[in-house]
């Protein structure tokens, strides 16, 4: 007996649902045929690739080395730290067991001449050792010690008001605070980021000689300056105290004026260490991250 279908539309909402799950079952043979005959997709090309191991260990090494150089460099020259001497001197050596150990890698090679420049820089800031630290301390002096003179200062020219004195011999010794001041300042912008400051320097060897002056003209009189000598005990005793105090202040300011020579060899070699410093960064700063350009 021959089969008959019997087309029965489909309304209701459980009828509707059994059709499509129908469809779906006698369609699911020809996806899954598709499905496993595809082409397999290719991962997009990365644009960067890991870096092998050893370069990347030596990168790091390398980086370590250079910027703790370059900080010990640079505490020890704008602190005179002899702490930053020592760890400075220590730093150049591991560069130098680090230059040895991968002088055979094509990394290393490649900064063959950085690594000795390194080496000889991080050799003449610490040949200026002395001088840098002497200078250092000379400089603490100065801003230490002024305070006090700057005190005497004000307190000869409030002598000098009270015992009506000359006003000549009251301009001096207002001149002789500014210079008080002024040298304290100079003192501290001695070094700069920049180097060892040229007005500074100036004005340190030109204030000193003034005050020299000014301080001999309210001792012994002027006939330049129109001062006369100190007349009264009060005058007379308060002139001596500034004039005891005054020297250790200018034997300090005196000795970074005769290293200067030293001082600025010893900061062009720090700024030197830096500018290798960045190069070593330009050549292995992507390595030490773990990827390079490919």
């Amino acid at each position: 007996m021959p089969l008959s279908f019997t087309v029965v539309a489909v309304t209701h909402p459980l009828r509707r649902c059994l059709w499509r799950a129908c469809v779906a079952l006698s369609l699911w043979p020809v996806v899954a045929t598709a499905a496993t005959t595809a082409a397999p997709i290719e991962p997009a090309p990365h644009r960067m690739a890991a870096a092998p191991a050893s370069a990347q260990l030596f990168a790091c090494q390398a980086l370590a080395v250079s910027r703790g150089l370059h900080q010990s460099a640079q505490d020890a020259v704008w602190m005179g730290d002899s702490a930053a001497f020592q760890s400075l001197r220590a730093r150049r050596e591991e560069l130098t067991r680090l230059a040895a150990a991968s002088a055979s890698t094509a990394a290393s090679s490649a900064l063959a001449s950085t690594w000795v420049r390194l080496d000889q820089q991080a050799a003449l800031v610490l040949a200026q050792a002395e001088a840098v630290q002497r200078t250092h301390e000379a400089l603490r002096t100065v801003q230490r010690e002024s305070i006090e003179l700057l005190g005497a200062s004000e307190t000869l020219m409030a002598v000098l008001m009270r015992e009506n004195a000359p006003v000549a011999n009251i301009m001096v010794s207002s001149q002789m605070t500014m210079l008080t001041q002024r040298i304290a300042l100079s003192s501290a912008e001695f070094f700069s980021r920049e180097g060892v400051s040229p007005e500074a320097v100036f004005l340190l060897g030109k204030d000193l000689n003034s005050f020299d002056a000014l301080l001999a003209a309210l001792r012994d009189g002027s006939t330049e300056l129109r001062v006369t000598k100190a007349s009264t005990p009060a005058v007379r005793e308060q002139v001596a105290k500034l004039a005891a105090q005054y020297p250790p202040i200018r034997a300090a300011v005196q000795l970074p004026l005769k290293q200067l020579q030293g001082l600025v060899s010893a900061r062009q070699a720090q700024a030197g260490i830096e500018a290798e410093g960045r190069r070593v960064e330009q050549a292995l700063g992507t390595d030490c991250l773990g990827t390079r350009g490919v």
